[in-house]
């Protein structure tokens, strides 16, 4: 049975289809491929008290969009040109509870350089060297990685439905972006081979919350 309100069924009427598995990740690669998008990175996160009920994941999805776009942004969230996001919701097989992940694109050099200086205005002290002062390569991985970070840290501190230990948050290189991308989806295989009820992949991909263009 779908999970997603009637309302936004109507709002984004072209997701919701029958589609096999390998069409769901042959249309989340081609998302990648045919807009330039460059996934980087892959990042999980466990409630503490985990929901069963896959509209409470999707608020829990946008608020966690709401907090990535607003450090990565400030109040200025560009509409189009920013990091994409996408959103998927995996449930346990042992308790069946709902838990999420998130690929993220990586952050592009103007970008980090605007979010570290605006880091350094709230007071987070941030040695900025200048680029001809270190190997640019070298440079981009390191910045990117205390943006990551501290953005994992705020989404922690802001968001009292996450767990305090060390497994309420993950985030590591996505690797290979067709493999993570059915590991994300697996549920979709799983719900189809094993059981005779057809499986909604939208379920699994928060279409909502994620940067996804409509199926042609």
């Amino acid at each position: 049975m779908n999970h997603q309100s009637t309302q936004e069924r109507k709002n984004y009427p072209l997701y919701y289809r029958s589609l096999e598995y390998t069409e769901v990740i042959n249309f989340i690669h081609t998302q990648t491929t045919s807009r330039g998008i460059h996934l980087k990175y892959f990042m999980s996160f466990n409630f503490r008290k985990p929901s069963k009920k896959y509209y409470q994941q999707y608020c829990q999805n946008a608020h966690i969009k709401a907090i990535i776009l607003r450090f990565l942004y400030g109040k200025n969230i560009p509409k189009s040109n920013r990091v994409k996001l996408f959103f998927f919701v995996e449930k346990s097989r042992y308790d069946r509870t709902l838990h999420t992940h998130l690929l993220m694109e990586s952050l592009c050099t103007r970008s980090m350089d605007r979010m570290l200086r605006r880091m350094n205005y709230n007071g987070d002290k941030i040695f900025l060297p200048s680029i001809r002062d270190t190997d640019g390569i070298i440079t981009n991985e390191y910045f990117e990685g205390l943006i990551l970070n501290r953005m994992m840290d705020t989404i922690k501190n802001n968001t009292s439905a996450l767990g305090t230990g060390k497994q309420s948050t993950d985030v590591r290189l996505i690797g290979d972006e067709m493999l993570r991308i059915n590991y994300c989806t697996k549920e979709v295989n799983m719900k189809t081979r094993y059981s005779n009820k057809v499986y909604d992949w939208f379920d699994c991909v928060d279409v909502v919350n994620s940067d996804l263009s409509p199926i042609e």
